[in-house]
């Protein structure tokens, strides 16, 4: 989204307005109750006591929903169940949030059709739920978000004097501690972020409150809103294999309805972002957009592109990836992003077919970095020129060297750094 671009991102959601609970013994004492509040409502799930409290009965819009739980630890499963129709997933908490420092989160139920029945949380996944009085929910409808998303791309050449960097990392967003305070050190980078691409994967299942509740909800200027979502004017988003898991439809609503592939120009740099749930394949749509997009004259000669799950790890080739990979590599694209393995990679410049670059032909690097915090691994490939040495969490910082002042890039640097920046862990570079 273009930096100082007006914020229309979202309905945004307040912080828990009810006061916090404090719970002891199976009992517990609620400072100056406002009217119509429902709870606390306390129960046992696995032999973790859980009390939430709600703010009504009748609900509608964002609404704060304290959540308790015993040794403020655990992780549970919350559901709406209507009283016709299928239990609905709302979301899937890990553990206390880096933000409100116990459970309590925003139920957006203007993205839930109006009726009754009950919200049900249960302890990952196991024994009896802890199950609300009757609620009943009033929006009018499911309320979508507008189809604005192109207000936000970025502008495509870079007026700023000195050559702009983008920051990319995935799998970071799960509200917990740790990947919060990531998403903190990156709003406070220096230089600051020009651009930020995260690189997919929003816990657990990619549902819109976890959308707004784990990637974060967006402030009304830079650097305002919580956890992922202070980069909202800076982030051009790719969906992950998590956000399709129930439906890759609240990842666009989320987005103000963005297409699940795409392409923009920051920097007078061309990026490819894709989308590699979908069919990648050379008889898929996604295929031919990208042949349609890579055909164009007058290309800009730095071309990146992004897309989850990468072509090539320590599983080998994916078979979903590799005609894309071959046509990526035939146009002119030099680099790769990608997240999904939770470590730090970097391989070998690779030709259209997987093997070495040669000079003068086709010539990709991919780099994989999905080490946003959310359960980080010492990822490991001999295939790799690069690994991180040990568990890290960290971004990739990207240079577009030449697109200062308007500039056209030749090349493109690269540092691999601790969530922190402070420390360089590998860099590299390519020309265009």
């Amino acid at each position: 989204m273009r930096i100082g671009a007006p914020n229309t991102l979202l309905t945004r959601a307040l912080l828990p307005v009810v006061a916090l609970l404090i719970v002891a013994s199976g009992s517990a004492a609620l400072s100056a109750p406002a009217p119509n509040v429902v709870g606390p409502i306390c129960g046992n799930t696995s032999g973790h006591q859980v009390c939430i409290t709600l703010p009504s009965t009748t609900l509608s819009g964002p609404v704060p929903v304290t959540m308790t739980t015993s040794g403020n630890k655990g992780q549970f499963i919350v559901n709406w169940v209507p009283d016709s129709g299928p239990s609905t997933y709302l979301m899937w908490i890990f553990g206390a949030s880096g933000v409100t420092k116990d459970y309590s989160f925003t139920w957006p139920t203007q993205k839930f059709p109006d009726g009754s029945g009950t919200l049900q949380v249960v302890f990952s996944k196991k024994g009896s739920p802890v199950v609300t009085p009757e609620l009943t929910l009033s929006n009018g409808g499911f309320q979508p978000e507008p189809n604005d998303w192109q207000n936000y791309l970025p502008p495509a050449t870079f007026t700023g004097s000195t050559d702009p960097i983008v920051a990319a990392v995935g799998d970071g967003a799960d509200d917990r501690p740790s990947t919060d305070k990531f998403a903190k050190s990156l709003v406070k980078q220096k230089p600051p972020l020009n651009l930020f691409l995260y690189l997919g994967d929003v816990y657990e299942k990619g549902s819109y409150a976890e959308m707004m509740d784990h990637y974060g909800q967006f402030g009304t200027k830079k650097g305002t809103g919580t956890l992922w979502g202070q980069l909202a004017y800076e982030t051009q988003p790719t969906i992950g294999n998590h956000e399709s898991l129930i439906d890759p439809y609240m990842w666009q609503d989320y987005w103000h309805q963005r297409p699940l592939w795409t392409k923009f120009t920051f920097g007078n740099v061309l990026f490819v972002d894709l989308d590699s749930s979908e069919p990648m394949d050379s008889t898929s749509q996604q295929y031919a957009d990208v042949q349609s997009w890579l055909s164009q004259p007058g290309l800009p000669p730095c071309i990146v592109a992004e897309y989850h799950i990468p072509a090539v790890d320590n599983g080998g080739v994916n078979p979903n990836s590799s005609d894309m990979w071959s046509l990526l590599a035939t146009h002119g694209v030099d680099l790769v992003l990608n997240g999904h393995d939770h470590g730090l990679a970097e391989y070998p410049a690779l030709d259209q077919n997987f093997q070495p670059a040669q000079p003068g032909g086709p010539s990709m690097v991919e780099l994989i970095d999905g080490a946003g915090g959310h359960d980080t691994v010492h990822y490991i490939d001999p295939n790799a020129e690069w690994v991180a040495p040990y568990k890290e969490l960290g971004f990739l910082k990207l240079t577009l060297n030449g697109a200062a002042n308007g500039g056209t890039p030749t090349s493109l640097s690269w540092d691999f750094r601790s969530y922190d920046g402070n420390t360089i862990l590998h860099q590299g570079s390519t020309s265009c």
